[in-house]
C-alpha cells in the first residue's frame, strides 16, 4: 500500500477531527442538560387543602371536564397522592 501524499491524508484528517469535534459537542450537551423537570420539585402549599378546594369550593375539577367537552386543551392533571402525605 503507498504511502498517502499530504493532500489524501488531509481528506482523511479533516473530516475524522469534525466527527471527533461533534462527538465531544454532544457528549458535553448531553451532560449538561438538566434532569427532566415536567413536574415541580417540591409542592408548595398544602395539598389537602388544595384538593379541597380543586373538588369542592372552587368546582375545578367541573370547570376542567367542561373545558374538555368543549375540546379545549387543558393540561394534565397533577398525580398526587394525598393519602401518602397525610
Amino acid at each position: 500500500m503507498a504511502l498517502l501524499n499530504r493532500g489524501n491524508r488531509l481528506l482523511i484528517v479533516i473530516p475524522a477531527a469534525l466527527i471527533v469535534v461533534a462527538v465531544i459537542v454532544a457528549v458535553f450537551l448531553q451532560v449538561r442538560r438538566p434532569a427532566n423537570t415536567r413536574g415541580a420539585l417540591y409542592i408548595i402549599g398544602n395539598p389537602v387543602k388544595g384538593a379541597a378546594l380543586f373538588f369542592g369550593d372552587k368546582q375545578c375539577q367541573l370547570e376542567r371536564l367542561q373545558r374538555q367537552r368543549r375540546g379545549e386543551t387543558v393540561p394534565p392533571p397533577l398525580n398526587i397522592n394525598l393519602e401518602r402525605r397525610r
